[in-house]
């Protein structure tokens, strides 16, 4: 090989080696690869310190992170109903009235009685609670019983029952019961409320209403 050619290798490998050098540091494998390494680890402790689990049946969420210390767990529960509703018992309000539930009792299987040509039966059973309804308003407001539910663990909602309202109120002086009483200014009223729920079912929580178009307050049962 002559001098000439050998002159011209060495100087295209010395070309190679300074291109080499100059290259950028972000260009160059020993920084590329761990880099592409290390981007690899933080998404995938991204996407697996944390997970969201929605419950079946409550509407609730649960969110889990992962921390240096453990991991910390918060709970939200949805308005549907559950622990963060008022104690059964407790006064509540609704528009002009106040409403204080207590005594509720299910299983009944009929009210009224057929003597007094007043019997009611349930299509599945009736769950009966005693309520004091007061009117703290400056005017006259009718109690409509019907605007009154009982809501299970499932979200089903009953209605108040109208039919036995008027068979098993006896101490009202109301031939409709509950039903339709006007309630004046400053004044309360006592009677039960009946819903007709599917055997075995129980309340998980009321909704009282002053009328048809209010909003509406709901309670623990």
């Amino acid at each position: 090989m002559s001098d000439i050619e050998k002159n011209a290798k060495a100087d295209a490998k010395a070309a190679k080696a300074r291109a080499k050098a100059l290259r950028p540091w972000y260009r160059k494998k020993r920084v590329i690869l761990p880099a592409v390494i290390v981007v690899i680890i933080i998404v995938a402790a991204a996407a697996g310190g944390k997970k969201n689990t929605p419950s079946a049946a409550g509407g609730q969420t649960t969110t889990t992170s992962a921390a240096a210390g453990g991991q910390t767990t918060t709970t939200t529960v949805a308005a549907g109903g559950g622990s963060s509703l008022p104690k059964f018992g407790t006064l509540v309000k609704d528009g002009d009235f106040s409403f204080r539930p207590s005594q509720l009792v299910c299983n009944i299987m009929s009210v009224g009685s057929s003597s007094n040509f007043n019997l009611t039966t349930p299509t599945g059973q009736f769950c009966r609670i005693t309520i004091n309804i007061y009117n703290h308003s400056t005017t006259t407001q009718m109690v409509d019983v019907t605007s009154q539910y009982a809501v299970d663990s499932k979200g089903r909602q009953y209605p108040g029952d109208s039919t036995a309202d008027s068979s098993g109120n006896p101490n009202l002086n109301s031939v409709l019961g509950l039903d339709t009483m006007s309630l004046n200014p400053g004044l309360s009223v006592s009677g039960y409320l009946y819903f007709d729920m599917p055997k075995g079912d129980t309340p998980h929580y009321f909704i009282f209403h002053d009328s048809s178009f209010s909003g509406g307050v709901k309670e623990q049962a």
